[in-house]
């Protein structure tokens, strides 16, 4: 199980890493032709007119070639659509998968849900929230003893209602 499942990331990471090193290259084009012989000294204004022209010109083969095989792909989707074939006839490794590896990929999915912190409020407030909600469980309880109390009393006939009004 963990060899497949080391097989498949192997995959991905290696296709990933042949994507990303067409791509550094420009990134290399990038910071030794246009970031430090140009960047420091140029008006900024002008200096990003020219970085955004000379990207455009290095990714665009790239991009026409990207979109035109999304093109390509999208027809075949459609065309088998239209027979009433599945989209994509090719089961690629990564989607042959036990349901051992799936639930497998569950719980480490909901262990990294878990460990994920809330960025949207500090620790200060997020421990002053959760001492809020233990408050609000202590005076439920309390609010709930003393209902049973009163319950209590006013039906052993001990006149309790009376008795508070006279202290």
């Amino acid at each position: 199980m963990r060899t497949s499942l080391f097989l498949v990331s192997h995959t991905i990471f290696t296709k990933q890493i042949q994507i990303l090193t067409t791509f550094s290259a420009l990134n290399l084009i990038e910071t030794f032709c246009l970031i430090i012989p140009l960047e420091w000294w140029m008006p900024k204004k002008t200096y990003a007119y020219i970085n955004d022209s000379v990207m455009k010109v290095l990714y665009s083969p790239f991009m026409v070639l990207i979109a035109s095989w999304e093109i390509h792909s999208a027809k075949r989707v459609q065309k088998n659509r239209k027979i009433g074939e599945a989209d994509d006839d090719v089961r690629h490794e990564w989607e042959m998968i036990t349901e051992e590896e799936q639930d497998l990929f569950n719980d480490w999915t909901a262990k990294c849900a878990r460990a994920v912190p809330d960025i949207d409020l500090d620790k200060p407030t997020q421990e002053i929230l959760k001492l809020r909600n233990e408050l609000r469980g202590k005076l439920d309880e309390l609010d709930r003893k003393i209902h049973s109390t009163l319950a209590s009393n006013s039906g052993s006939g001990s006149g309790g209602a009376g008795e508070e009004n006279d202290s």
